[in-house]
């Protein structure tokens, strides 16, 4: 299922919810309310992240408190207990609500009711992310590494790290993954940045160079020893994103070594 209820029935009591618009009424008027010892439960299939999660009740039924009593799991863990909508909202007919945050780390997230005295209900419930989950510490999210790849690390094994480029196409998976490109398809790459190195200074310590740079690029500065075709370029610190404007990449210290340089954007 991509979303909603698994058990319970539908109510509707056509009473005034105090302080709530006309046309809010009926969301605080309608409710799902519990039919079994068990409760019931929505279910929201959704990619990894943080997500709040908004309870929106009303007492329409019963008239003082103490009459209805429920308990409210989210994810397994239990955010409301012996929860009396009357007794939190102050009276009959006045709405309520309770939001909670929670992480979604298997791309399903529950939230169940189940009743202590007489039925558990709900008026309104809304799930909205507002984060993503991060188990590396390169800047990809969970959830975009586990659809490409399967697994929410970064690994050297099937080149799914930040840095590396699975599909051999010249750009990095950080930059696919910041341009919302498949990093499996080589035919699927964000236009190449056009830029030039407009700036070379020298400082007591180290070697700088300058150029524009690019938002959702990454910038990697390489060297070399020698201008042999032979010659392997190296890395020189790590990925830099862009974030637009001119970009320093530096090496140092300074020493008498002949060195040169480039810049490449992935």
């Amino acid at each position: 299922m991509d979303f909603g209820y698994v058990a319970g029935t539908n109510g509707f009591l056509n009473h005034t919810i105090t302080g709530i618009c006309a046309q809010a009424q009926s969301l605080y008027q309608r409710e799902r309310y519990s039919t079994s010892v068990s409760g019931d439960y929505y279910q929201f299939d959704c990619p990894e992240g943080i997500y709040e999660i908004t309870l929106l009740e009303a007492e329409t039924y019963w008239s003082g408190p103490g009459q209805r009593k429920f308990n409210v799991f989210i994810q397994g863990q239990q955010v409301l207990t012996n929860f009396d909508i009357y007794a939190a909202a102050g009276g009959m007919n006045m709405p309520i609500a309770r939001v909670f945050t929670n992480s979604v780390t298997n791309s399903q997230l529950q939230v169940l009711f189940t009743p202590v005295i007489d039925n558990a209900r709900i008026s309104g419930l809304q799930v909205r992310k507002i984060a993503d989950v991060y188990s590396d510490t390169d800047g990809i999210p969970d959830w975009w590494r586990l659809a490409y790849f399967g697994h929410a690390l970064g690994s050297a094994a099937d080149k799914s790290r930040a840095s590396d480029d699975a599909d051999g196409d010249g750009v990095s998976n950080l930059t696919e993954f910041l341009n919302g490109t498949d990093p499996l398809n080589a035919a699927l790459l964000p236009p190449p940045p056009v830029f030039s190195i407009d700036q070379i200074l020298m400082t007591p310590s180290n070697f700088q160079l300058g150029f524009p740079a690019l938002t959702n690029w990454n910038y990697q500065l390489e060297a070399r020893d020698n201008l042999s075709t032979t010659a392997a370029w190296f890395n020189l610190g790590p990925l830099s994103l862009g974030a637009g404007g001119e970009m320093f990449l530096n090496d140092g210290p300074i020493t008498n070594d002949t060195r040169f340089y480039r810049i490449q954007a992935r």
